[in-house]
């Protein structure tokens, strides 16, 4: 079985369909492209509605061209959108091989490999009303490139943001134990990798029983090679002291604080269901620029959120001004149903206003951004070196892969993929950097 995979959405589905790989792969091929594959398999995402549409489109796609190329080819829609809407999916696309929701993906290989071996027509159903995130496996598929790798340290969450259904698509925060992650990076090192990027609905979740995230970052810390780990997903209303301290700590460890804020108006907070006000925010930021001046800032806001007033976005846009992020994402609020925010009666923001003021973040941001950069002219960097496309592209400590900017070297030396090189920046511009090897 020469098997696809084809990934939607956020890096802790990439984490997944890596490990489903590292099964898949035991007894079958994983192949780069899915004109080889006998089969594909669709990691689809169902966060909010645009995603929603990218999986169903991506699944019509396949289903309408690629199966129809080849007989016998088969595709199956797995992950986020089948758990939240398989009955509308045996529904409306019942050309589908099979749906799987969230299991464990020791579950998902042995289902696909005994489905595959039997040649039946009935598709694959392999769905609990109970989403089910565990997972036993200490190591994932090894492709390289990319140099980083996506390490899930849990799954599921038990925060009940009032915008979010990730709790019912989920279920409850598991956390996997310290010894797994720690082995899984110690392999992925081995074998190449330069950066651990470690993911979760939460970071700020993870326990095992007694240990906590700083308890993880000290021990990832202590493994040999020269390598960087960096956490996203931290929740605000969870940031503390000791996991402040725990980065000051960890020198591989990166300074970079992927904290999504989502608000700074009160109002919108407590109707959001967050905890900490804009004071309390206000403090964790000043907190980690005083302990680590070198951090770097990154969050993530909605626009547009029922009940959102223009005096309530003032607030947003003062709060962003004052921080002044290093990187910021912002998306427009999509109601999504099952949400706990459908249960009140807030006046809904129309999509116009909503779009303007996604813009004007965006604007904002864009000025900030440029003028934060300029101030590296001539400052001297650490870059992970990547790809080499008509020159050398690489990342700092500032730039998470496929979500913030890049470094661009210019040089007749030949450098070696996968390494780090010192740069000093010689340009810039919104978003990204440049330079040569200092």
């Amino acid at each position: 079985m020469k098997i696809y995979i084809e990934t939607l959405g956020c890096p802790k589905n990439e984490a997944d369909s890596q490990m489903l790989k590292r099964l898949l792969a035991s007894g079958g091929q994983i192949v780069s492209t899915p004109v080889d594959a006998e089969v594909v398999v669709v990691n689809t995402c169902a966060f909010i509605q645009d995603a929603q549409k990218e999986s169903i489109e991506t699944l019509l796609e396949y289903l309408l061209r690629w199966k129809q190329e080849q007989p016998g080819r088969r595709v199956y829609a797995w992950g986020c959108l089948v758990q939240r809407f398989i009955k509308a999916l045996q529904k409306e696309i019942p050309e589908l091989d099979g749906l799987i929701g969230v299991l464990p993906v020791e579950r998902i290989s042995e289902g696909l490999f005994s489905h595959w071996r039997e040649k039946t027509d009935q598709p694959l159903v392999l769905h609990a009303e109970d989403p089910d995130t565990s997972c036993a496996l200490s190591s994932q598929y090894f492709e390289s490139p990319p140099f980083y790798a996506y390490v899930k340290i849990g799954d599921g969450c038990d925060r009940g943001c009032g915008f979010c259904t990730i709790p019912f698509i989920k279920g409850p925060h598991r956390s996997r134990p310290i010894t797994h992650i720690c082995q899984e990076v110690k392999e992925l090192v081995g074998k190449g990798k330069k950066e651990l990027i470690l993911v979760d609905q939460d970071t700020t979740q993870y326990r095992d029983g007694e240990r906590r995230l700083p308890d993880l970052l000290r021990a990832l810390n202590a493994i040999e090679g020269d390598f960087w780990v960096r956490v996203l997903y931290i929740h605000p209303d969870h940031f503390d002291l000791p996991l402040l301290e725990s980065f000051a700590a960890c020198d591989k460890v990166l300074p970079y604080f992927d904290i999504p804020i989502q608000h700074a108006s009160d109002s919108v907070l407590q109707a959001m269901n967050r905890i900490k006000s804009q004071k309390e925010r206000r403090t964790i930021f000043k907190l980690i620029r005083e302990r680590i001046p070198e951090a770097v800032l990154r969050t993530t806001v909605m626009v547009g959120y029922p009940g959102e007033t223009r005096q309530d976005f003032d607030r947003l846009v003062a709060f962003l001004k004052e921080i002044q992020f290093d990187r910021l994402g912002v998306f427009r609020f999509s109601s999504e149903r099952g949400a706990p925010v459908n249960r009140k009666r807030l006046q809904r923001v129309s999509a116009k206003e909503g779009a303007s003021r996604l813009d004007e973040i965006m604007t904002l941001q864009q000025e900030l951004s440029y003028e934060k950069n300029r101030r590296f002219l001539g400052k001297v960097v650490r870059v992970l070196v990547e790809t080499a496309p008509s020159h050398y592209v690489g990342r700092t400590i500032r730039d998470a892969p496929e979500i913030d900017g890049s470094f661009d070297i210019y040089t007749d030396e030949t450098l070696t993929l996968g390494e780090f090189y010192t740069c000093r920046v010689t340009e810039t511009d919104v978003y990204d950097l440049g330079g040569t090897p200092a």
